[in-house]
């Protein structure tokens, strides 16, 4: 079943790649998210197996040709872990405001959509409603979001914590994550 030739006596090895999201649906321009798919596609075929981590991942990478048989469906998830008490949480943080706390962690990378987060809470502000936007994470867009706070002047609403280690076991100190 060998696709190129495997010297006598070896197996070939079978490649594997796990999907995290479709990258097509990514905010890109119609050429770029074209190209993607085309791309995805032929990654996809050149796999022995794609991990996929959602029903709906899953469902959709089916309709790639010739890329259905190749799928599975294995989702993503951690068991019980043991978070930080809120008030624990929250003092590690530096969080000491009496307003909703809103929570996010993930890599500071265009495609988490952070900036539209950072949007949010100066909308809020203009509207006259308080609340604190805590990113938790590091990336390559620390240096937009921080130009981003200050354009939208929440320097005081929005914080950028950092890389936390483990950072999970922070999230009792939101009220929104």
């Amino acid at each position: 079943r060998a696709r190129w030739p495997v010297p006598e006596g070896m197996r070939r090895a079978e490649i594997i790649f796990t999907s995290h999201g479709l990258p097509w649906d990514e905010d890109r321009n119609p050429f770029a998210r074209a190209a993607i798919w085309f791309t995805t596609w032929i990654t996809f075929l050149l796999c022995d197996k794609v991990i996929v981590l959602s029903h709906d991942a899953y469902a959709r990478a089916g309709r790639l040709p010739g890329c259905r048989k190749k799928l599975h469906l294995v989702h993503n998830g951690l068991g019980v872990l043991p978070l930080k008490s809120r008030e624990e949480a929250r003092t590690a943080l530096g969080i000491d405001v009496p307003v909703p706390v809103i929570g996010a962690i993930a890599n500071l990378e265009w495609n988490k959509g952070l900036h539209y987060l950072v949007r949010a809470a100066g909308i809020l502000k203009r509207q006259g409603k308080s609340c604190l936007v805590y990113i938790v994470g590091e990336g390559e867009e620390r240096k937009f979001l921080e130009t981003l706070i200050e354009e939208e002047d929440v320097r005081t609403e929005v914080r950028l914590g950092g890389f936390k280690d483990e950072a999970w076991q922070y999230l009792r100190a939101f009220d929104i994550f």
